[in-house]
């Protein structure tokens, strides 16, 4: 995966976070993704799901034949329990190709905050191997639909329409645990989807998110942080070693709006330099200050 990106620096996504979280994110060296449904856009998950569903039903009530009917039943049934209650864990960690944005500190940085800048490459080779995914959000409603339509279309048509195809490759199989493995494909490949998928009324954010591969055995994984009361789901995404120059000297603070914008600044570089041996940007953000 290779994509092209614009941003103010397109060489970079930044991670938007709390005083909290910068410490722990340079004192750990990593990252944390978080279940999908503790978050703001458990709504727009939700939204991508609903198209799912429809879509399958549509599939149903056009089937031609009642074997088709039955096979088209299984995905009705699964896409059914898909929710905050469901066994899969959906985790993703959100960075934005705007570096310094207004909308995003008030959003994200109430009473102060930081936009760290990743490099975007370094961050693609960072997560290789740890069962995770960088991809750019969709905002366009007619492309999400679309995009959900390919992904049915390339995993259950083909079954239901040709189903001795499939008890070929398997032929020791039944056809349920046939079926039964396709449903389980097309929910792993949704929430992945489903996870990219963003309100039109936020593309200016310009997001992009880690997402982690939901066929992976994650929940082994998790640990758990409170937040308003709950016991949220998160998993470790780990950056490179301290030592790594050619990563960490592309890296950049920028610290938001703040009463102090001096004394934010000189605290993080002691705090990078009592984390990390190497040479950061830090820079104020160009935004005023208030009481957001």
């Amino acid at each position: 995966m290779n994509p092209k990106i614009v941003s103010q620096d397109k060489n970079k996504l930044f991670h938007y976070t709390t005083p909290q979280g910068l410490i722990g994110i340079f004192t750990h060296n990593e990252l944390w993704a978080s279940d999908i449904f503790s978050l703001n856009d458990a709504e727009e998950f939700i939204r991508g799901i609903e198209i799912a569903r429809k879509i399958i039903d549509n599939l149903y009530d056009s089937a031609s034949d009642a074997d088709k009917k039955k096979r088209i039943e299984r995905f009705k049934k699964d896409l059914a329990h898909i929710g905050p209650s469901q066994n899969i864990s959906t985790l993703v960690c959100s960075f934005s190709e705007a570096g310094d944005q207004l909308s995003q500190w008030r959003a994200y940085c109430q009473g102060g905050g930081y936009a760290i800048g990743f490099p975007f490459e370094g961050l693609t080779k960072a997560i290789e191997g740890q069962d995770f995914i960088l991809a750019q959000c969709i905002y366009d409603p007619a492309k999400q639909e679309s995009e959900v339509r390919k992904l049915i279309g390339k995993i259950v048509v083909p079954w239901v329409e040709n189903p001795e195809k499939h008890k070929k490759k398997n032929p020791w199989a039944s056809e349920s645990d046939i079926g039964c493995g396709i449903s389980n494909q097309l929910i792993w490949d949704l929430h992945g989807l489903c996870s990219t998928m963003k309100n039109t009324s936020f593309l200016e954010e310009r997001e992009w998110r880690i997402i982690n591969k939901t066929k992976s055995n994650w929940h082994t994984k998790l640990c758990f942080r409170h937040k308003k009361g709950l016991a949220v789901p998160y998993v470790k995404i780990a950056l490179p070693d301290t030592d790594n120059r050619d990563f960490w000297h592309q890296v950049e603070v920028i610290v938001g709006p703040t009463p102090y914008p001096e004394e934010s600044k000189t605290y993080v570089r002691r705090l990078l330099r009592t984390k990390h041996a190497h040479a950061m940007s830090i820079r104020n953000t160009t935004s005023s200050f208030r009481e957001m």
